[in-house]
This record gives C-alpha cells, sequence and structure tokens, in this order.
C-alpha cells in the first residue's frame, strides 16, 4: 500500500530532481540538494545565482541577478512569500537566513540617475 507521506516523497524527490537538472541547462544558475519551492516563482539569471543546500523559497518570489551580478544563499536560508531578490553586483545570503514576507533586497547604487535621466538598467 503506498500511503500518503509515500507520495508526497516521491513528489518532493522528483520537484528536487527536475531542478538541479534545470540548473545544469542554465549555467549561471546553482541549484542545490533539498530545495523546496512553495508554489510559483521567477528567476532571471543573467549574472551567476547560486542557491544552497535545504533552502526554502515561498509562493511569489522573485530572484534576478543582472549581467554580472551575483546572488548566492546559503544552505538551510528561508524566504517567505512574495521576497523579492535584485543584483546589480553582488548579494550574499547567508546560512540559516530567514527571510520575511515581501522583504526586497536590493543592492542598487543609482548610478544612472543624475539631472532626471534613469540609466535603462535601473
Amino acid at each position: 500500500m503506498i500511503s500518503t507521506s509515500s507520495i508526497l516523497h516521491a513528489q518532493a524527490f522528483m520537484r528536487g530532481t527536475c531542478y538541479r537538472l534545470f540548473g545544469k541547462i542554465f549555467p549561471r544558475l546553482s541549484l542545490g540538494r533539498g530545495l523546496r519551492i512553495w508554489g510559483g516563482i521567477r528567476i532571471i539569471a543573467d549574472g551567476k545565482i547560486i542557491i544552497g543546500n535545504n533552502v526554502h523559497i515561498g509562493a511569489g518570489c522573485y530572484i534576478q541577478a543582472g549581467p554580472g551580478a551575483e546572488i548566492y544563499v546559503g544552505d538551510g536560508a528561508t524566504m517567505n512569500t512574495g521576497c523579492t531578490i535584485v543584483a546589480q553586483r553582488l548579494i550574499k545570503i547567508g546560512g540559516n537566513v530567514h527571510i520575511g514576507e515581501y522583504t526586497s533586497l536590493r543592492d542598487a547604487d543609482h548610478l544612472g540617475i543624475s539631472h532626471g535621466f534613469v540609466s535603462k538598467y535601473q
């Protein structure tokens, strides 16, 4: 007999395997073992994104590394629902860090803004 917990475990294993394979297709994206994604998220890896082992990412999260930028998420970190992480250069999130829902982390320096001009990368 197959129990509900067996089915859930198999689904989680398949999700993790699919995410790791997805990371191999996109070389700027590295996804650790035990990654859990709880709903739809969006990742744009124009730069490098490395997500550690046993990371939990809530529904509606958005992660973007611009050209030449790097984002590191340490092992055991948790990003709650609706978080946004956008890097132009570098963002490092340590291991076992818990980020509350709808938090926005950005490293924008706004160097392209002067006299009413906004850079196309802002």
